[in-house]
């Protein structure tokens, strides 16, 4: 993604992203190219996708994101 859309998107939900954006590269979590797409490696978009889904489950609450099959498979046999 363009990291002039990121940062549209961080500041539309009330965040830093001139700052945030800057501190993710130098923590080496996210990277930014010459082309200025944010990348970000496969295993850390997939721990915050864990995070997110485990703490829909501990809510009680729906799930805010499907990305797994079987959380999908799983919502719709409840409808």
């Amino acid at each position: 993604m363009d990291r002039e859309d990121v940062t549209e998107i961080l500041k539309d939900c009330g965040h830093f992203p001139g700052i945030g954006i800057s501190v993710l590269v130098q923590q080496s979590l996210v990277t930014v190219d010459r082309k200025n797409k944010i990348g970000m490696h496969d295993l850390l978009r997939d721990m915050g996708r864990e995070i997110v889904r485990k703490k829909s489950k501990e809510g009680g609450k729906e799930p805010s994101r499907l990305w797994r099959y079987e959380d999908v498979l799983e919502l719709s046999k409840d409808t």
